[in-house]
């Protein structure tokens, strides 16, 4: 672990200034030549580390806010182009080409860099939703059209362009996963489709038009506290995982204040599904979850890193067939339902898991060799030799 001090992070955010060194979101960039670099980010900027293969971290440097501190920073990369906004106020969206980092080695001394460049369409933003595939960005949780979603054009990434934002769709987004569509309902094959966690729904939308998004459904749940993230559970593209940020808090999981995860079968996009819940081991809130190869990797605040195996979801085993293998506990003095802990993580190609927790640091942790494999818990993922 790196504390945020040590990531170069001197003040925390308009509620906590005092405060030094938070951390919110993280998010990854593989060079062509297979270097690792996560974008760490903080109350008063980004730091980027280089994840080492031994697992440690090498801190580059850091990007300063674009105006004052916030704890909600979110960043997203199209390419080698990664796009960081923020809740601050007149923040905009910086841009920053990760390809500069490669220039760095054991022996160079962290920098104070500059945004490549800045969009200023929007001024405060709650996260930043990658549209890759159409060379689009999806800017949520800002100001304009209630926070309904915002599109930006980066086919030319240094000069992003503003299409809009429509006041005639489902109000605010918390955050959003958009795909490519290639799933069962076929009236939407090759559409651009965007999953939407609007509060107090489950939200579709068709943004093949960029600046004529479409709803496609909208779907509440019983026990609805507040919608905040969720993710599709792998490419077959008919079940998505969906955590509820209050929840736990006020008491309407089935089990206490255990976490819950809401399994949702999408087949029919205009007629989602909500099949069930599972609850984990342990007591916290829900928060960023990101399934892959057939294991859920959720950030909960003070449980910390929680690995799920999720490989008979979309073939009929439902939550039911969920079971907890793997865990990285960022915060062991407790797992309360309180806000502590990870806040979100990156999975690298080399299994390397950055963990940004908010009040100590960045984590680099993987799970250990035959866990997955066998679906059996042994401890948990571990950290990199070395120095913690």
């Amino acid at each position: 672990m790196v504390s945020h001090a040590d990531l170069g992070s001197t003040s925390g955010g308009e509620a906590n200034p005092l405060t030094v060194g938070e951390g919110s979101d993280v998010w990854g960039w593989v060079s062509p030549s297979g270097r690792e670099f996560a974008c760490v980010t903080q109350t008063d900027g980004s730091a980027f580390v280089e994840v080492l293969p031994s697992g440690e971290q090498r801190f580059l440097g850091r990007l300063p806010t674009n105006t004052v501190p916030s704890l909600w920073r979110d960043a997203k990369n199209v390419g080698p182009y990664m796009f960081i906004g923020s809740e601050a106020r007149n923040h905009g969206v910086q841009v920053f080409d990760m390809r500069k980092l490669e220039a760095f080695g054991p022996r160079s001394r962290p920098a104070i860099f500059t945004a490549d460049a800045v969009f200023t369409g929007v001024g405060s933003s709650h996260n930043i939703v990658n549209m890759a595939d159409s060379n689009y960005l999806m800017v949520v949780g800002q100001k304009e059209c209630s926070g309904s979603p915002y599109i930006v054009d980066i086919r030319d990434p240094l000069n992003p362009k503003k299409v809009g934002c429509q006041s005639n769709l489902d109000g605010y987004s918390h955050d959003a996963q958009v795909i490519r569509y290639s799933g069962p309902d076929s009236r939407y094959t090759g559409r651009e489709i965007v999953i939407s966690y609007n509060e107090d729904t489950l939200t579709i939308y068709d943004a093949t038009v960029k600046d004529n998004l479409r709803v496609v459904s909208r779907t509440g749940y019983e026990g609805a506290q507040y919608t905040h993230q969720g993710w599709l559970v792998d490419g077959a593209q008919t079940h998505i995982l969906m955590n509820d940020e209050l929840d736990e808090i006020e008491g309407t999981t089935p089990e206490g204040g255990r976490t819950a995860t809401l399994v949702w079968n999408i087949s029919d996009l205009e007629k989602p599904v909500q099949e069930g819940i599972f609850s984990s081991p342990a007591t916290s809130i829900g928060h960023n979850a990101y399934p892959k190869d057939g294991y859920s990797y959720a950030s909960n605040y003070c449980s910390g890193l929680r690995v799920t195996d999720t490989r008979q979801v979309n073939s009929g085993g439902g939550a039911a067939s969920m079971k907890e293998v793997a865990f990285f506990d960022v915060r062991p003095e407790d797992d309360s339902v309180e806000f502590f802990g990870a806040w979100s993580h990156f999975i690298f190609p080399s299994g390397w898991i950055a963990v940004n927790s908010i009040e100590r640091g960045s984590f680099i942790v993987r799970v250990q060799p035959g866990v997955l494999a066998s679906g059996g818990k042994k401890g948990g993922p571990k950290g990199p030799k070395g120095p913690k």
